[in-house]
């Protein structure tokens, strides 16, 4: 018996062309958009931080283009102190003070736009680890991401998914 037909022989695979074809994507998990859905309508928004905060650990992990901390950070504390305010200002019974509604007004614009960004850096990542070119399969378009942010980025991972395990 040689040693290629020995049933204790370790087996040939090609593991780097396992690798190009996924790129990583695999490492991405899969859950259904339509629960993306529900659990940020049932956290208040508070999901889709939790979703794109873990998706950022893992896509800083399989590739070189890192999104920044600081953007990580600053959305995220943005998006608490306004909710904060608004909580305060919601439940003080007073009269609303014109100038804290102006400044919850501006921070809740600028988290906004913060968060955005992140959503948009996220995206272009997933185009890159995706191998995706503008019109195809796999692309993640610009205005989709903006109206409906991590439910349709949930759903092209998914997608991306399927077509490196076929």
């Amino acid at each position: 018996m040689s040693v290629d037909q020995s049933p204790y022989s370790v087996p040939n695979a090609n593991l780097e062309a396992d690798l190009s074809k996924d790129n990583g994507i695999s490492q991405l998990p899969r859950f259904s958009a339509w629960w993306v859905l529900l659990l940020t309508a049932f956290t208040f928004g508070i999901y889709a931080f939790i979703w794109l905060y873990k998706r950022t650990v893992i896509i800083n992990k399989i590739q070189n283009r890192k999104i920044e901390p600081w953007l990580i950070n600053t959305a995220i504390s943005l998006f608490i102190i306004n909710n904060l305010l608004s909580f305060y200002t919601g439940y003080s019974g007073n009269t609303i003070d014109p100038a804290l509604q102006i400044v919850s007004m501006i921070m809740s614009f600028t988290g906004g736009i913060f968060s955005l960004v992140w959503i948009f850096k996220v995206r272009n990542r997933l185009n890159y680890i995706g191998n995706a070119t503008k019109g195809s399969r796999n692309w993640i378009g610009g205005i989709l991401t903006f109206f409906f942010t991590v439910i349709y980025l949930q759903y092209k991972i998914n997608q991306m998914i399927d077509d490196c395990q076929s």
